[in-house]
């Protein structure tokens, strides 16, 4: 059964991470995140789905997101009552050589044919 992230690599695309759909549940520290759905042992305002890549809180669980899309990256509550909120360490995804082949193509095609 195909379930929201299989197949999903665990690595963003971006420093920001709003994309990311990965699975990891613990911060750099080794805290597993709280649930985004759940407001114990921290209360707070990230449960609109709207605010996630996966398309709500429940399909985000205890992962660790960017729901404001804001500058720290990808974060999440922590379980721990005495620690908030942490960042998480998720790695960003290698660059294939076809996307870098079309990026290429754009800047170029941007500079040489648009601007001319």
């Amino acid at each position: 059964m195909m379930t929201m992230h299989s197949g999903v690599r665990d690595c963003t695309l971006t420093k920001a991470g709003f994309e990311y759909i990965g699975t990891k549940a613990v911060t750099k520290s080794g805290r597993t995140c709280q649930a985004w759905t759940a407001q114990h042992p921290h209360e707070h305002q990230f449960n609109q789905d709207h605010m996630f890549a996966d398309g709500s809180a429940k399909y985000a669980r205890n992962y660790c997101r960017n729901p404001e899309n804001g500058f720290v990256g990808i974060w999440c509550y922590t379980t721990d009552p005495d620690k908030r909120w942490e960042e998480c360490d998720v790695p960003t995804c290698g660059i294939s050589p076809l996307y870098e082949f079309f990026r290429s193509f754009l800047m170029f095609y941007a500079v040489n044919v648009i601007i001319i």
